[in-house]
């Protein structure tokens, strides 16, 4: 599919760039894997994920004292 994508881009001369690949977001771990690794960030790189760091705070508030599910280890 990549193959596809990425020769339909080239053939309508779009420019286009891979991102390093990262790990899949599919189970509770990979969430508290997710929000440790966010947690390590530090300094300027703070900003890096913003978004990302949002949608987990609020998951946090909303399922952790249900479930515990993304607290730290």
């Amino acid at each position: 599919m990549l193959e596809r994508t990425t020769g339909r881009a080239q053939e309508a001369g779009m420019t286009w760039e891979l991102l390093p690949s990262c790990y899949d977001i599919d189970t509770k771990e990979d969430l508290v894997r997710l929000k440790m690794d966010l947690q390590a960030v530090t300094g300027e790189n703070r900003v890096l994920c913003s978004r990302t760091r949002e949608a987990l705070a609020v998951l946090s508030t909303a399922i952790a004292g249900d479930t515990g599910i993304l607290k730290s280890r």
